[in-house]
């Protein structure tokens, strides 16, 4: 993981903050930019950032095994940026990898891999992941638990309740 994406995302971070609090600040980087940058275009930069720095960091550590790349790259085929030929594709194998991670023997893997290929592309459609933080959001106290889940996962981050409350506000 390189230092200057992280340090992009901490400006990108710093500039959405900055134009959310201040109606003048907002005016300012939108005439300087001749509306390039908005608070919804920065906004879908740091998410997509924030994602991709997540990826190559549990790659790099290796945080689900040595399949980690694997795993990484099928959640993202399957759950993010995805078509339903993409979800039809990854969630057999994303599955079978997931159960072959928690050490499960191959026989309850390979049923659970062909039950996902069966149901999952069904289920999940298309941009799987936005439509399940959608219905999340919407249900009583689901943007509460979304905003408690974001300050947890944070919590252990310098200026992380900053970077939690810029989230929550993306």
């Amino acid at each position: 993981m390189k230092i200057s994406d992280s340090m992009k995302l901490a400006a990108r971070m710093l500039t959405y903050k900055s134009m959310d609090s201040s109606k003048v600040v907002n005016t300012l980087v939108n005439r300087i930019t001749f509306c390039s940058v908005t608070r919804d275009t920065l906004a879908k930069n740091i998410l997509s950032s924030a994602v991709n720095l997540a990826q190559q960091y549990a790659c790099e550590q290796k945080l689900l095994g040595e399949r980690s790349a694997e795993i990484v790259s099928l959640g993202r085929s399957v759950l993010l940026d995805n078509t339903m030929a993409q979800v039809k594709e990854g969630a057999g194998p994303l599955v079978s990898l997931l159960i072959e991670y928690n050490g499960n023997n191959s026989c309850s893997t390979f049923l659970a891999s062909k039950i996902a290929e069966s149901f999952l592309s069904d289920m999940l459609q298309d941009c799987a992941l936005e439509r399940i933080l959608c219905v999340w959001s919407k249900q009583e106290s689901g943007s509460q638990v979304m905003k408690l889940a974001i300050e947890n996962a944070l919590t252990s981050v310098y200026g992380g309740k900053m970077i939690a409350a810029t989230f929550i506000s993306v």
